[in-house]
């Protein structure tokens, strides 16, 4: 879970990157549209993946993997 949500992340991160500094090789509409279709499918693996889950430790991890996750967006001026 922790590396996917990394995954995931990093590949947003980049991309914001790219928009600052990339002189218009990707634009905002874009990246705020790829994110949007992406929140559907991050939402629905995290819910394939800890649907099953009973232990409170394991859960607590996840939640706060989940949380850094969406503070880290927030942070990249992403909609969480």
């Amino acid at each position: 879970m922790k590396s996917y949500l990394n995954a995931v992340l990093g590949f947003f991160i980049l991309e914001e990157h790219l928009l600052t500094a990339g002189a218009g090789l990707v634009s905002r509409d874009w990246l705020l549209d790829t994110w949007s279709m992406s929140v559907t499918k991050v939402a629905s693996t995290l819910r394939t993946n800890t649907s099953l889950i009973t232990d409170p430790t394991l859960m607590l991890s996840i939640k706060q993997q989940i949380m850094l996750f969406i503070n880290a967006l927030k942070c990249y001026g992403l909609p969480t």
